[in-house]
């Protein structure tokens, strides 16, 4: 579960980072909206630490979000096939198939 963030440490963590988004690099303004974001996102590392939680702009960190929305999806697919529960297909594969052994011989001794 995701830690909930007070005021006075979203504050600290704010002027820890020199009032910049760790983005963008520009200062964020008084009025400007801005968010909590992970350097490396939750979903992968589940690290609340203050090093990985750095204030950026709410426009730059919807920007990456959805970068990072790939990479994650990709990492809970490989997990679930290293684990077994990805499922499996409904459908056999398709093909020409192989041709049986009698008929091949039968073909075989024709062409003798």
């Amino acid at each position: 579960m995701r830690k909930h963030r007070s005021a006075r440490e979203r504050e600290r963590l704010f002027l820890l980072h020199d009032k910049r988004c760790h983005l963008c690099s520009q200062p964020i303004q008084p009025g400007d909206a801005w968010q909590l974001e992970h350097v490396v996102p939750w979903e992968l590392t589940r690290d609340e630490g203050d090093d990985n939680v750095r204030p950026a702009h709410t426009g730059c960190h919807k920007v990456k979000t959805a970068a990072d929305i790939r990479g994650i999806r990709k990492t809970d697919r490989q997990r679930q096939k290293h684990n077994g529960s990805w499922p499996k297909s409904r459908r056999p594969m398709r093909g020409r198939g192989f041709q049986k052994i009698a008929a091949k011989e039968e073909k075989e001794s024709e062409n003798a």
